[in-house]
């Protein structure tokens, strides 16, 4: 009895630690399925870290997303459609609870 509670309690810690990847895995997938299909070209993992970065930016509101959007252009993307795509789209798949607050200025 005290095995098969120690093994159900194990698979259930190690199906907890395995999700996790696999959502986030997901996310990125879908964010540079949007990004690629804009012709958004560059290393996946910077594109990723730049998605990502645009949900730190969400913290300010639309203000901060703004500014990011406009550091973008200073990284070699254009506001539209690269740096309004990898802002939006990252927000979209790796934050959306903060959507609202972010294009609160589109509303």
């Amino acid at each position: 009895m005290n095995k098969l509670l120690c093994l159900t309690g194990l698979t259930a810690v190690l199906a907890l630690c395995c999700a996790a990847p696999a959502m986030a895995d997901a996310a990125e997938d879908q964010y540079l399925s949007v990004v690629h299909r804009f012709n958004i070209r560059g290393d996946n993992a910077h594109l990723v870290e730049l998605g990502r970065g645009a949900c730190d930016a969400a913290n300010g509101g639309s203000y901060g997303v703004l500014a990011y959007q406009a550091g973008l252009g200073g990284q070699g993307y254009p506001l539209k459609p690269d740096a309004l795509v990898i802002a939006s789209a990252g927000i979209t798949a790796f934050c959306p609870e903060k959507k609202p607050a972010a294009y609160s200025y589109m509303y």
